[in-house]
C-alpha cells in the first residue's frame, strides 16, 4: 500500500499523513512542529480528519476554495498489521525509513529520516 505526508501550507500550516486503503487515503492531521517532535522520538497529538481521495499521493499545489497549497514531504509504500492495536504502520519511503505508532489520537514514529525537515517555500516568502 502507498502513503503521502504533505505539508499544508494553510492557516495554521500542518502536515497531512495520508495512507491508501480501500480506495481512499485515510488520514491524519499533525501540528507543524509535531513532525519534528516525532522525528526526535516523542509522542504527538494527531487528529483524524476527512478521508481523501486518490489522487493527492502525488499532488502538490493549491487546493481549491482558497484553503491554500500542498508539498509533498515523503513518499513510499506501507505495510501494516490489520490486527495490531495499537496500528503500526511500517513505512519505506524516499525520506523515512521506520514505524509509525497510532493509538486514538496519537503517533509517534521510530526510525530514521534521510534528510532534514525543508523549509516550506512558500511561507518563506
Amino acid at each position: 500500500m502507498r502513503y503521502a505526508i504533505h505539508l499544508h501550507i494553510t492557516d495554521p500550516a500542518h502536515y497531512d499523513f495520508m495512507f491508501e486503503k480501500d480506495g481512499v487515503l485515510v488520514t491524519w492531521r499533525v501540528s507543524m512542529d509535531g513532525l519534528a517532535k516525532m522525528l526526535e522520538g516523542q509522542t504527538v497529538t494527531a487528529e483524524r480528519i476527512k478521508d481523501h481521495g486518490i489522487k493527492y499521493l502525488e499532488y502538490e499545489g493549491p487546493i481549491s476554495c482558497d484553503r491554500g497549497r500542498i508539498e509533498l514531504y515523503d513518499s513510499g509504500e506501507y505495510e501494516c498489521n490489520p490486527a495490531s492495536n495499537p496500528i503500526k504502520l511500517r513505512l519505506t519511503g524516499t525520506r523515512l525509513n521506520g514505524t509509525i505508532t497510532i493509538s486514538d489520537s496519537k503517533m509517534s514514529y521510530t526510525g530514521i529520516s534521510s534528510s532534514p525537515l525543508p523549509l516550506p517555500r512558500d511561507l518563506l516568502r
